[in-house]
């Protein structure tokens, strides 16, 4: 056999008693059990020499043995390991003879005379699991304002856009004496990722309109203040 099941609970509610070393031997013995489907030798210098261990660790390897294997004429065996490999040779003759026969042998089909009762309606229906996600939340704006709010979203890493959020950015907007999409709008011109009522979002005149407005002015009355310096 090239393969086993392992039961880690099972395993090491039995070993716990175990050395590190014995733990080798152990697991060590099993793969060979399982890869060969023979008993372990009797004549434990050979066994040594399989698992690559020295005489030294004679004691380590009688104490797995009694522990976990029975001796007989044969060889030391292992139960459990017996009773899976018989298990799994008669499978795979069953297996073998099925395959002579084309397969696995095809499933009868019935025929329901009348209605189909409740079972079998339900039956073709996908079953709900832990797997379904639920669908994603859209919020009912312009999909240009929505994606140049969600890049600021995005930068800002705050995340989608949920139900909750929305609806909260909607009671900002009406504290405000706005439409959602107006608040939204300000939030993008501002580079806010959310809009709030107690924020300053009311457009007011900055450093550069005031510098934009003096140079007006001078450029206004250019004309008399060159005159000024030329009579004065």
């Amino acid at each position: 056999m090239h393969y086993y099941q392992f039961n880690v609970a099972d395993y090491r509610k039995d070993t716990v008693h175990l050395t590190p070393i014995e733990h080798y031997v152990y697991r060590t013995l099993i793969d060979w059990y399982y890869l060969d489907e023979t008993p372990i030798p009797l004549e434990t210098d050979s066994v040594l020499r399989r698992i690559r261990l020295g005489f030294d660790n004679e004691e380590n390897l009688l104490n797995v043995l009694t522990d976990f294997f029975k001796k007989e004429s044969d060889g030391w065996h292992h139960v459990r390991i017996d009773k899976e490999i018989v298990a799994y040779h008669a499978n795979a003759v069953k297996n073998k003879a099925n395959g002579m026969l084309g397969g696995r042998p095809k499933k009868t089909q019935s025929v329901t005379i009348g209605l189909p009762d409740e079972t079998q309606v339900k039956g073709n229906q996908e079953p709900l699991t832990n797997n379904h996600k639920p669908p994603k939340y859209i919020p009912p704006i312009p999909t240009e304002l929505l994606s140049a709010l969600m890049v600021i979203r995005k930068a800002k890493r705050l995340g989608a856009i949920t139900e909750i959020a929305y609806n909260g950015m909607r009671k900002q907007a009406d504290a405000a004496g706005l439409s959602v999409e107006q608040a939204l709008t300000i939030a993008v011109e501002r580079g806010w990722g959310s809009f709030n009522a107690s924020w300053e979002w009311q457009d007011k005149p900055n450093k550069q309109n005031k510098r934009d407005q003096d140079l007006n002015w001078f450029l206004g009355n250019q004309p008399a203040i060159e005159k000024d310096i030329t009579h004065g």
